[in-house]
């Protein structure tokens, strides 16, 4: 429908390398092994998972950049339908659709501010990072009609010896600041292969801030304040 919908390859990645997720379409948390609903008999790595996908469910429905990603992605909904029904003609898919300048302008807003999504990424199979390598990070602004957004773009090195420029947003924090919970449960769930983007705001912080380093609690509170914007870089 648009580039913000999650690919296939994206949903097929986070299957095979997950035990779980959170489908924020029906507000569900999904896990791959067995449960009765009783939370106190889970093992560590399930309990670890729940909440993983937990906090992404809070991060949607109790942050203005969540509740406004949801508005814009409910809003391509409506306009597609009532594509759909307005149509005097055959349709052909893909669907091509001239959205609305209102909606045209808030879909580019959630595009800059989502940022690089690295398991939507077909390239690569591995986002080990290099932490010998320093981190470049590189601060411009991006002018959206009437807004001038911050954009935050990082050159990381990978540990197959590839380099990247990446754009940091809303997916890598998500992610990041859920991982960070996550192994507040679970210390074993270092997502070894997938620095990006589960371990990149520890990494940043190893590197560039190393005060606030060791503690996770605030690395997760600053993930989550960065929430509070659609500037979320």
């Amino acid at each position: 429908m648009c580039e913000l919908t999650t690919s296939q390859k994206h949903i097929i990645t986070e299957l095979n390398n997950s035990r779980g997720e959170y489908k924020p379409a029906f507000m569900q948390i999904r896990i791959h092994d067995s449960y009765d609903g009783n939370i106190d008999e889970l093992d560590i790595p399930t309990l670890g998972t729940i909440v993983h996908e937990y906090i992404h469910f809070l991060q949607n429905v109790s942050t203005p950049w969540g509740l406004y990603d949801s508005m814009v992605r409910y809003n391509i909904m409506a306009e597609t339908y009532a594509f759909v029904e307005n149509a005097t003609s055959t349709i052909t898919l893909p669907l091509d659709i001239d959205y609305s300048p209102e909606l045209a302008n808030k879909i580019a807003i959630v595009k800059c501010g989502m940022g690089y999504c690295p398991l939507a990424d077909t390239r690569r199979n591995d986002f080990k990072i290099d932490v010998n390598e320093r981190i470049c990070i590189h601060r411009k602004y991006k002018q959206l009609n009437n807004r001038i957004l911050p954009v935050i773009t990082l050159d990381i090195c990978f540990t197959d010896g590839s380099k990247q420029a990446i754009t940091l947003g809303a997916n890598i924090i998500k992610e990041s600041m859920a991982a960070l919970y996550q192994m507040l449960i679970d210390e074993t769930a270092t997502h070894e292969r997938y620095d990006l983007p589960y371990n990149l705001v520890k990494i940043i912080a190893e590197q560039h801030f190393s005060a606030i380093a060791s503690d996770n609690i605030k690395l997760i509170t600053i993930c989550y304040i960065s929430l509070f914007s659609v500037d979320t870089n």
